[in-house]
């Protein structure tokens, strides 16, 4: 994934192409994705990466748009015992501006869609161990989005558990 700053000295990604992710099923998609898209996040000249629990990485197809969040949840002795769902609530969000639309996706500990139809979306987490996935897939057309899209922005909440925890950033994305 190419990232430069722009002109407003917001870093710009190029968002990876996967074919048809929108047809994988979830635990495929979750594998390939992982495996085959570069993380991206808050960066520092001096530092690389900021957010060193959390990562996001984002991917779109022809019709669709993916964003997965990754987080080391930790502090597990026995990684047999999972514990529920409950105590893995993160707060993340995306916010994608268009210039026509604006559309939020995020958890407050509950999953919740801005701007966009919820039953176009596509949602499911997945655990394993000290890691938990959140999966997110729109499609291009409800965000009022095309493939090739150029220039959109976005920003983007990390998952944290305390405000004072939060790694914000704004950025700008193109479909390539």
């Amino acid at each position: 994934m190419n990232t430069a700053k722009n002109k407003h000295n917001r870093f710009h990604y190029e968002v990876c192409f996967v074919r048809n992710l929108e047809c994988l099923h979830d635990d495929e998609l979750r594998l390939v994705v992982r495996d085959k898209v570069v993380p991206l996040g808050p960066q520092s000249e001096e530092q690389g990466v900021v957010c060193n629990d959390a990562l996001l990485r984002i991917a779109h197809s022809d019709m669709a748009f993916m964003a997965m969040f990754e987080v080391d949840c930790g502090g597990f002795e026995d990684e047999r015992v999972e514990p529920d769902a409950e105590s893995y609530a993160e707060t993340f969000s995306l916010e994608i501006d268009n210039g026509e639309r604006e559309i939020e996706l995020g958890s407050d500990a509950n999953i919740y869609f801005k701007g966009v139809d919820r039953k176009e979306i596509r949602y499911f987490s997945f655990q394993s161990g000290h890691k938990r996935w959140y999966v997110i897939v729109v499609p291009l057309a409800a965000m009022g989005l095309k493939n090739n899209a150029r220039g959109v922005q976005m920003v983007v909440t990390m998952p944290h558990r305390a405000i004072e925890d939060a790694v914000v950033w704004p950025c700008e994305i193109d479909f390539v």
